[in-house]
């Protein structure tokens, strides 16, 4: 019986055969297993959002300033001179005139259009404003009404007990 027991431990096939359940087993397991989501605290971002709108708003607009209204500045500036240089020459072709009037007149749009980021982020601020307090006058009505509800039950059923 113990060399029976023994030539079956010691053969290639047996371990083989061992390997090859495990491993249907562990295929098994790993498709059978649920991936939790992780969970993310989607109130924080709720609660945050518009402060992070203001923060990435800010630091756009202070890019921007940085960017556009000082570098634009010295552009139109140097731009300005350079028209005014070539008012002189006999030698400036008017299509340079042209092209030199239409980027004097992009860049002046553009720092326009940079300063009304600040607008942007105030209005941003206070649409937030206006809904929450839209929000909590709602929540207030609706306790308010509760409320009443309540009462107006109470002397009804007070008043039927009366009797």
């Amino acid at each position: 019986m113990y060399v029976i027991y023994e030539n079956i431990i010691t053969h290639p096939i047996f371990w083989v055969f061992i390997l090859m359940t495990l491993a249907v087993l562990a295929i098994q397991n790993t498709v059978a297993m649920k991936v939790a989501a992780p969970k993310v605290d989607k109130r924080w971002l709720r609660q945050n959002y518009v402060m992070l709108i203001l923060l990435v708003a800010t630091t756009l607009a202070v890019s921007a300033t940085v960017f556009y209204l000082f570098e634009i500045g010295i552009s139109v500036a140097g731009l300005v001179n350079i028209l005014r240089d070539s008012v002189n020459d006999p030698t400036t072709k008017p299509e340079d005139f042209r092209n030199l009037g239409t980027a004097v007149a992009l860049l002046m749009g553009v720092l326009a259009a940079s300063a009304t980021i600040f607008f942007s982020i105030i209005r941003v601020w206070m649409n937030e404003r206006t809904a929450s307090a839209a929000e909590e006058a709602l929540f207030n009505d609706k306790i308010n009404a509760a409320v009443s509800d309540l009462h107006a039950q109470r002397q009804i059923t007070k008043w039927d007990t009366d009797d």
